[in-house]
């Protein structure tokens, strides 16, 4: 995946790869801050995997995205939308059609300024034609395939849209790995981000509650955020790691530095069995042969159904011939298609 899927406030896309060194071996993995899932859509497949946000735009976003049916359509709307400041202008209207609900989340993300457009947040449109490398309008062009990538790895995955705490208990045990990123204490952001970036805040005694809720969890619990004494004093006994990022400022972009906490079970664990591996080739592997095998099925299809028109004789032979592939590679891959077929 060479972009998030959506330019999401205190997204992780940048940070994946050091976060990941601080993940053990693990059944379930849970994001209660689900955000934009650039965490959780860049690492290997766990067992059992749950993504939570109270947000219903994102959490309208990634149930729209797994469906089959209804991805399909937002990546064609995608494709179709231009990249204009009238689109831009639209998708701050509300619409409760789950699609183009979706497709107007993702319109503000990508055509707005700034990291805060996704969840409501007013910006400027993006209009950076004179770039030397790629546009913005660039970008856009590019984006479809980002959302079939998506698509695919959110297979399995379980979508949940409830309050972080309440996710975070029901799916606790000894063998689940809590990566938690909520909303930052106030006091620790520029002052241009104190308040209105999401349209769930947290404040300094709903923070004090998630500290209280992570210290009693049985499983492993990895944190982030900025440094702050709040963190400090409630997690005695936590490793905490450090790491400058680069992070959205407006047009531009700043220098912060990231923090970890992890608790004692988890950095035990971690000194026992190492961290996971990201295994990127495989499960880059696996989610492009998947989008291969979609891409020619729906070939097949047309194909069929073209030669059904015109009164043709359907046989895998004359369909191997007409999407170029052999008749051994029908047989062994794209048989149910004819069962379909003679089942109609």
């Amino acid at each position: 995946m060479h972009t998030p899927v959506l330019r999401y406030h205190g997204g992780k896309y940048r940070l994946s790869k050091w976060l990941y060194e601080f993940f053990p071996k693990h059944k379930t993995y849970v994001e209660p801050f689900g955000g934009a899932a650039s965490v959780l859509l860049r690492k290997e497949r766990s067992h059992g995997e749950v993504y939570n946000d109270l947000d219903q735009d994102i959490f309208n976003l990634f149930n729209v995205l797994r469906d089959k049916y209804s991805s399909s359509r937002l990546i064609e709307l995608c494709h179709l939308t231009p990249y204009s400041r009238d689109e831009f202008k639209l998708a701050y209207e509300f619409t409760d059609e789950p699609i183009e609900r979706a497709r107007r989340t993702i319109v503000r993300s990508a055509m707005g300024f700034g990291s805060g457009a996704a969840s409501g947040h007013i910006t400027g449109f993006r209009c950076e034609a004179s770039r030397k490398y790629n546009t913005s309008a660039h970008c856009w062009a590019k984006y479809p395939p980002v959302l079939k990538y998506v698509h695919a790895r959110l297979q399995g995955v379980n979508i949940e849209n409830r309050p972080a705490i309440d996710c975070i208990t029901k799916h606790d045990a000894i063998d689940t790995l809590h990566y938690v990123d909520p909303p930052y204490l106030f006091e620790t952001r520029t002052l241009n981000n104190r308040s209105g970036i999401y349209r769930h805040e947290m404040d300094t005694n709903e923070h004090e509650r998630l500290l209280s809720t992570l210290t009693s969890l049985d499983g492993f619990v990895v944190l982030s955020g900025y440094n702050n004494d709040l963190y400090n004093d409630c997690l005695t006994g936590w490793r905490r790691e450090e790491k400058q990022s680069r992070i959205s400022a407006g047009s531009g972009t700043g220098l912060r530095t990231e923090c970890v906490w992890i608790n004692e079970q988890c950095s035990e664990a971690l000194k026992e069995k190492g961290s996971i591996s990201m295994r990127h080739t495989s499960q880059g592997a696996y989610i492009t042969h998947h989008i291969r095998t979609e891409s020619t099925e729906n070939k097949i299809k047309s194909e069929i159904e073209r030669m059904s028109l015109n009164g043709d004789k359907i046989t895998k032979t004359s369909i191997a011939k007409s999407v170029g592939l052999s008749r051994e590679q029908i047989t062994r891959r794209y048989s149910h298609l004819f069962e379909e077929l003679h089942s109609a």
